[in-house]
């Protein structure tokens, strides 16, 4: 498969859907997703020349007179005429690309389902309703992203009546595998909170705040163990500016623009400021995420809960350091070490949880082909690489300097001098 070449149009089309009209259109997948995306995409003018499939009981039929083919039928079509663009609509493209690459296909233009759907979103076409694919009529713009902000974590933290009884805490800086240890303490039957920041919202009333402190200090008096994590932090922030394209609905608010390259260098920008701007734009947009991950144990662990994890020194050749403090221990981990450490893990939380597998890849990701592209494309500025890997006092509590420049030499063609 690495040596199978093709055009990826995710991040252009993106940017200018319009280059759609230019191209001979085929729909892989004559189902649902299939049928949606054809009759959004004609809606706007863009005419589809045929569904593909490999289901042969499909081949010779007809959608709103659109003709199914067979992959050997798009095999001929392609190679007379070059300007052949494949849309994507099946659950796992990887299969497609394979097949792509037995007829050879090589230098196709193709463009995943996760990239026709953003490229609606950030263009503003409403994605025709099919069965029930989500329509898309509207982009959760700042309000609503405000409101999953005032409402997330720190007010399930006051509904759950379980919590006081609960001895784990998954509390950690988001992108730092906290979905896999979640997933790990869940199939072993370890019950667990799993939360990114208890810092609530600035708009809550006094009663609110009150009664959240005293939540935290209920479950404080009876002991608990905190799991958290810290990231190389270029793949933690590359990783936290793609999550908002991650699932159903997008949180594109503060960040909105059709060019991903001027999207990750506004977001790049926002997290360097760490001032009142800052604040602003990135407490409604996904601020549990969007944040220097190294600062959020002063924000989170040292403000509520009274610990200042660099008063201890961090264990840099194990990947782990455990540090006890009254009631309180913390788990603190190196995610690249994470597989090696899992079983000193296990024993701090009292289950085996090293033998499962992790379904939370980057490949597993709607997005992995488009996040794979801009992963080999985007450009750095040099002022954010240093802020990381120039004399950060936190990057040097948690990293050796080998482990940082072996960290940098895979980031080293990416900034932009």
């Amino acid at each position: 498969m690495d040596q199978f070449e093709y055009d990826l149009l995710d991040l252009e089309v993106c940017k200018n859907i319009k280059l759609l009209h230019k191209m001979q259109i085929f729909i892989w997948g004559a189902a649902p997703k299939g049928r949606q995306i054809q009759k959004t995409l004609e809606r706007e003018g863009i005419s589809i020349v045929a569904f593909c499939d490999s289901d042969a009981n499909k081949w010779g039929k007809t959608y709103k007179e659109i003709p199914v083919i067979s992959p050997y039928k798009l095999e001929k079509l392609y190679k007379e005429s070059p300007k052949v663009c494949i849309i994507s609509c099946i659950f796992r493209e990887h299969e497609l690309l394979r097949v792509m690459q037995e007829l050879e296909l090589n230098q196709i233009s193709f463009l995943s389902y996760w990239g026709i759907k953003t490229a609606c979103v950030l263009n503003s076409i409403a994605l025709e309703s099919e069965g029930d694919l989500p329509t898309y009529d509207e982009v959760w713009m700042y309000q609503k992203c405000c409101a999953l902000s005032c409402f997330g974590y720190p007010i399930h933290f006051l509904k759950n009546t379980k919590i006081d009884n609960t001895r784990i805490w998954n509390l950690q800086p988001g992108k730092t595998a906290s979905k896999t240890i979640e997933a790990r303490l869940k199939k072993a039957g370890v019950s667990s909170i799993h939360m990114h920041e208890l810092t609530y919202p600035m708009m809550w009333t006094d009663a609110l705040k009150t009664m959240f402190d005293s939540r935290i200090q209920s479950s404080l008096s009876q002991g608990i163990k905190i799991i958290t994590g810290v990231r190389e932090p270029i793949s933690r922030d590359y990783s936290a500016f793609w999550q908002p394209f991650s699932g159903e609905r997008f949180y594109v608010s503060a960040i909105l623009n059709k060019d991903f390259q001027v999207m990750y260098e506004h977001y790049l920008k926002l997290l360097l400021e760490d001032n009142d701007c800052r604040k602003i734009h990135l407490r409604e947009s996904r601020s549990d995420i969007w944040q220097d991950e190294f600062k959020w144990f002063n924000k989170e662990i040292k403000k509520h809960l009274g610990i200042d994890v660099y008063c201890y020194p961090f264990n840099r050749e194990t990947g782990y350091q455990i540090i006890r403090e009254g009631n309180i221990q913390i788990f603190i981990y190196q995610a690249e070490k994470l597989d090696n450490i899992m079983p000193v893990l296990s024993e701090f939380i009292g289950t085996d949880i090293s033998s499962q597998e992790d379904d939370n890849l980057a490949e597993n990701k709607p997005y992995y082909l488009a996040y794979k592209d801009f992963r080999n494309k985007v450009k750095l500025p040099r002022s954010y690489v240093e802020h990381y890997y120039k004399d950060n006092p936190y990057m040097n509590h948690f990293y050796t300097k080998d482990e940082q420049n072996i960290f940098l030499s895979r980031w080293k063609d990416c900034i932009d001098e």
